[in-house]
């Protein structure tokens, strides 16, 4: 069923426009439907409701009203439900995006501790080149006094 605006004065919505105000959902609940339509419209939602596996709310052409408040229950407890999930949600979001900030900062340090220790490891292995080159260094000079000993020795002899 087409939901435009009939020929009485109520204008019609659909409901789905962005993020109403109070004063917003107040008028649309007014709007929507008006005894000039109310068949009309309890057409309309009963076949919005029976996408989601609502039992009819009209028989036999009249309104059932049992029917309509036990899907509106069931509508208001789907929908607190919906808030509560929402809000559960929210805090396991704020809570992640706690533990997410953590785990940045964490990798921060971890990336800073790395070209510390690199730079450290460079620092060492500079020395260590150094020390080898040392090392070369007084082992020629060694061999150099060894085979000046040796000469010696070979001219006493």
């Amino acid at each position: 069923m087409e939901n435009s605006t009939s020929a009485s004065t109520c204008s019609s919505t659909d409901g789905l426009s962005s993020e109403p105000s109070s004063t917003d959902v107040f008028q649309k609940i007014f709007t929507f439907c008006c005894s000039d339509n109310l068949l009309e419209r309890m057409e309309y939602l009963n076949q919005e409701i029976a996408v989601f596996g609502y039992p009819s709310i009209i028989s036999a052409g009249m309104p059932d009203s049992v029917a309509m408040v036990n899907i509106l229950h069931d509508l208001v407890i789907a929908y607190r439900q919906a808030l509560a999930d929402a809000s559960i949600a929210c805090e396991e979001l704020k809570s992640a995006q706690g533990g997410n900030t953590r785990l940045e900062h964490l990798l921060f340090q971890a990336k800073d501790d790395i070209a510390s220790l690199e730079r450290a490891m460079k620092s060492k292995c500079s020395e260590v080149s150094y020390l080898n080159e040392k090392f070369e260094s007084f082992r020629k000079k060694l061999r150099n006094e060894q085979e000046k000993c040796r000469r010696l020795a070979l001219d006493l002899v």
